[in-house]
């Protein structure tokens, strides 16, 4: 009960790892508003943080659009005035490419979620958080080191960390801003990253190969990291990034 009473509003929820931080949330004590543009999906984690007891709402949201983000956000105020957690999780994959293989459209569509969406987000929200409350933008791990033929997804990820530094400056001392820097995690994400793949099994082995840990993240892995830094227990940590990658890139 790490999050007794409080309000948490968690975007990208309908499935991975916005779904394990909901869940998480919530059995920690926290009402969780999710936002999702995935009806379906998002009826479902809904429907399975309701079946367990847990306080629980659910809002159709595209972040990549400013008018429905501010909607779904007048929703959440509606019933809760001041919310005490946002976890800006919602993201895309694009197909790999290197950047001259990135079309504008591609490039375009993938700042529209990874980036402008976090910025439509905590540009609705942080101003109606709660004294003391908490930001957890997900980022990437390859937003600290890179990672080839990915190009698009590294500069997105790499403006939400420097996005939370900057928050973190702006926001203190009433808010605190943290990212979460998750490396492979088991998702729908990462299955369609291997299935892209040339050898889709020698891509799985690649990547298991380079985790020293010996498995694949999931998305309790994230959630645990996430609930950290929304608790009062990482009440002196702003501006930071914590990577979650099993060692992948020490």
């Amino acid at each position: 009960m790490r999050l007794p009473g409080k309000v948490a509003v968690i975007t990208g929820a309908a499935r991975g790892i916005g779904a394990g931080v909901a869940e998480r949330f919530a059995r920690e004590g926290a009402f969780v508003h999710l936002f999702d543009r995935d009806a379906e999906g998002l009826g479902a984690t809904v429907a399975s943080i309701a079946g367990q007891g847990f306080g629980v709402a659910g809002h159709a949201c595209d972040v990549s659009d400013a008018g429905s983000v501010e909607r779904a956000v007048a929703e959440v105020i509606a019933r809760h005035p001041r919310p005490d957690v946002l976890v800006a999780n919602a993201g895309v994959n694009p197909t790999p490419a290197s950047i001259v293989a990135t079309s504008p459209e591609q490039w375009s569509a993938v700042f529209a979620t990874n980036a402008a969406g976090v910025f439509h987000t905590v540009r609705a929200l942080v101003p109606r958080l709660a004294d003391g409350g908490s930001v957890v933008l997900v980022a990437s791990v390859v937003a600290l080191r890179g990672v080839r033929d990915a190009a698009a997804y590294v500069a997105s990820k790499g403006a939400v960390v420097a996005l939370a530094r900057a928050m973190a400056l702006d926001h203190a001392p009433r808010v605190r801003v943290n990212a979460v820097c998750p490396g492979a995690i088991a998702t729908d994400m990462f299955e369609a990253y291997v299935a892209r793949a040339a050898d889709p099994e020698a891509e799985r082995r690649r990547v298991l190969d380079g985790i020293p840990l010996g498995r694949l993240g999931t998305p309790a892995d994230v959630a645990a990291a996430a609930l950290f830094l929304a608790s009062d227990e990482a009440a002196w940590v702003t501006g930071h990034a914590l990577v979650v990658d099993g060692g992948d890139s020490v």
